[in-house]
């Protein structure tokens, strides 16, 4: 599928029409032995497999903590959900207006996170942010 659309988006940059499809795309799932796969797209129609990756705003800086984090966040569903949105708040300064989270698990539907199971997660994440402002803030002191 990542060829695909890739190619579909690499016709379209050809074209002498304004290309339609001038975005980047992450397309995520799972190969036939159960292993997570990531890849995106971009504008001009290339594609890339990643094991993390970020796009938008604030994307190098948190591509680059995931490019650093520990596999074995992503095995407990909670912590995962918990360090991702610290990621998103910190990294790309987001808030709990523009967050959605989705699950996706081998052999299972994907799940969409909906706003009233996700508040208090994006409350707690608020909180550790500011707990470690607050002690960094400490250290220069």
């Amino acid at each position: 599928m990542p060829r695909y659309i890739a190619e579909l988006k690499q016709t379209y940059v050809q074209c002498v029409e304004p290309a339609p499809l001038s975005l980047s795309c992450l397309i995520c799932g799972f190969d036939e032995d159960g292993e997570s796969r990531i890849y995106q797209t971009d504008p001009s129609g290339n594609y890339f497999e990643y094991a993390a990756c970020a796009i938008g705003r604030g994307s190098q800086i948190a591509g680059d903590i995931l490019q650093q984090a520990s596999p074995a966040l992503m095995t407990d569903e909670p912590s995962a959900i918990q360090w991702a949105l610290r990621l998103l708040m910190s990294a790309a300064h987001l808030s709990g207006d523009n967050i959605d989270v989705a699950v996706l698990k081998y052999k299972e539907p994907l799940r969409i996170l909906d706003k009233e199971s996700l508040a208090p997660k994006i409350v707690a994440a608020q909180h550790e942010i500011e707990e470690e402002t607050k002690a960094k803030q400490h250290l220069f002191i």
